[in-house]
């Protein structure tokens, strides 16, 4: 990325409350967690889920092929499930597909888990009509245990009640002994808490939290460097957008996998990052973008995303204090969330496209692609033949991916630019041949300590002018010189080691003093004056003498106006001790 435009930043006042709100998620979150923990039970802790409802049987084309029960004919209904076990009717040595609607049921809280004993039988759940579990497919909810050799299926409850409409599917998948093992489903239901253990599909399972975590740790590391560049006064708020996203989709990766089931049981919390995770990744997907953006559309999609982060710690609370069900609104906010990435990437690429703006140009492709990924898995959502969001998953690891190596290759320009600009500056304020600071520098802080009334009386300086330089330079060659002129700013810098040092001229430096007084100020000078001395002694080899003419002043509002009329007395004084000095001659 080559573009300066690249560098655009946000308000302070957008950052600090997208900060604001994060914090407030995060703390919300943190707290349940913790609650939960707490609150955990880690003995079995069961209590009798008891059915009833309606039966409607259907012939199934093979054992473990479920019948297509919207549109084929049952072959046997009943009002009763106690029926369908005395009834002559019912051949159990068919593959057949049962449906049971529970008219009547028992409550179950919210983010509970519903476990039920399947041998046999493949089972499929529906809540007012939408899929929500499958025992062959695994679901972001879904948790399998094998305990004592016999195999329980459990789901998380969304939060059950007496009005939802509950369809429960079972499929045969042998013909032996399929009474006992549909007797025996309806029997065992039952609420738990008690902690689960994954045994199956392990090592997928696997690779997905080390997946995930590594998103997470790019993540944040990213957010680390943007800070440290802030520190630098370097301003690249798409390294906190882009972190804030891959930490986002790391925590997508986590519940969408159900990757929380190597975890302890704590079913609210993980439901409470299912949710989350959806805002988080659609807000931060649109600031990213926005801040490539050009006019009018930048307010219009900071706002827009600004609005999705906002809304996670509003739910937040009302599901902490209102008790809100976060599953009943779970479809609407996967639509709020497709809006605002539909628009994020209309804005991208009509900038990209119609505006011929290059910063927006260079990410209309995966843009367009996250967007249509996205849409895609809208039209496939309630489908059974694709019943995860693999589309919005792969087209975010593109996007991360892609995203990724073009700002490195941005830091990496950064970096070299930042290291001329460093280069040049200190061509531009530092003299070359002591290596402190020069007339430029100086004419600079002057400005500042000025404008600074407050603490212009703080401020001292002490001028200095090195006697007989264009002697040295006449007689004994500008190489002798320039040695002359680096030694006598070494033992300026030694005696005034705590003070800033200019070279103001060819053989005039400065020292600006902070918190001297006049007595502290006239014994840095006669110190000053004995290291000359002793120079002199210790190189008398030299082809010059240390002869140095110095004179200081300190800032009195009672004889200055400003600090210049300070720096004029000083100078005054450093004359007066270079006519007294006049007599130093060039050996």
């Amino acid at each position: 990325m080559k573009d300066s435009e690249f560098l655009k930043d946000n308000t302070l006042r957008h950052r600090i409350w997208i900060y604001l709100m994060l914090a407030i998620s995060i703390f919300i979150i943190s707290f349940q967690a913790t609650k939960e923990n707490l609150s955990i039970q880690k003995n079995s802790d069961t209590i009798p889920f008891i059915l009833r409802g309606s039966v409607e049987i259907f012939d199934s084309p093979d054992y473990g092929i479920y019948a297509d029960i919207f549109q084929d004919q049952p072959v046997y209904k009943t009002d009763s499930l106690e029926e369908i076990f005395t009834s002559s009717k019912i051949n159990w040595d068919k593959p057949m597909t049962l449906l049971l609607h529970l008219d009547e049921h028992d409550c179950s809280p919210i983010n509970t888990n519903f476990l039920f004993y399947l041998d046999r039988l493949g089972a499929r759940i529906y809540i007012n009509h939408r899929l929500i579990y499958d025992s062959k497919v695994i679901f972001p909810s879904d948790y399998y245990l094998l305990n004592r050799n016999t195999y329980w299926a459990c789901f998380t409850s969304p939060g059950l009640t007496s009005k939802d409409d509950i369809d429960v599917v079972l499929v045969t998948h042998s013909k032996y002994k399929i009474k006992k093992a549909v007797e025996t489903t309806i029997n065992s239901c039952q609420i738990s808490t008690e902690p689960f253990i994954l045994d199956i599909h392990t090592f997928r399972s696997t690779l997905l939290v080390i997946f995930a975590i590594c998103g997470i740790v790019l993540g944040v590391m990213t957010i680390i460097m943007y800070s440290l560049f802030l520190g630098s006064k370097i301003k690249i708020p798409q390294l906190f957008y882009f972190g804030a996203l891959v930490v986002s989709c790391g925590i997508s990766y986590i519940t969408d996998f159900g990757i929380s089931n190597f975890f302890l049981n704590m079913s609210s919390f993980y439901r409470t990052l299912e949710f989350s995770k959806n805002l988080l990744v659609a807000g931060f997907f649109s600031m990213y973008l926005q801040s490539f953006l050009t006019k009018s559309r930048v307010k219009i999609i900071r706002t827009s995303a600004t609005i999705i982060i906002t809304l996670l710690p509003v739910f937040l609370l009302f599901q902490h204090f209102a008790y809100f069900d976060l599953y009943s609104i779970v479809d609407y906010i996967q639509i709020l969330c497709l809006i605002d990435i539909i628009i994020t990437a209309a804005a991208i690429i009509y900038d990209g496209k119609c505006e011929k703006y290059q910063p927006a140009d260079r990410i209309t492709v995966p843009t367009t692609i996250i967007a249509l990924c996205y849409i895609l898995d809208m039209f496939t959502y309630s489908s059974s033949h694709i019943p995860d969001a693999i589309f919005s998953r792969i087209g975010i690891l593109y996007f991360v991916i892609t995203q990724c190596c073009e700002l490195l290759d941005y830091l990496v320009v950064i970096i070299q630019r930042t290291a001329e600009a460093k280069y040049y500056r200190e061509l531009a304020y530092k003299d070359s041949l002591t290596h402190v600071a020069n007339r430029t520098s100086w004419n600079e802080r002057l400005k500042k300590i000025d404008a600074d009334l407050v603490t212009i009386d703080s401020y001292g300086v002490i001028l200095f002018d090195l006697n007989n330089l264009k002697k040295v330079n006449d007689h004994m060659g500008h190489q002798c010189g320039d040695e002359f002129i680096s030694s006598a700013c070494k033992i300026i810098c030694n005696v005034f080691n705590d003070c800033e040092v200019y070279r103001i001229g060819g053989d005039e430096f400065l020292a600006l003093l902070k918190n001297y007084s006049v007595s502290e100020c006239d014994r840095k000078l006669m110190e000053f004056e004995t290291i000359c001395g002793k120079w002199n002694w210790e190189h008398q080899e030299a082809l010059f003498d240390m002869s140095v003419a110095a004179g200081g002043a300190v800032f009195d509002f009672s004889v200055d106006n400003s600090f210049e009329e300070t720096v004029a007395r000083a100078d005054a004084f450093m004359y007066q001790c270079k006519l007294e000095m006049k007599g130093d001659d060039v050996r």
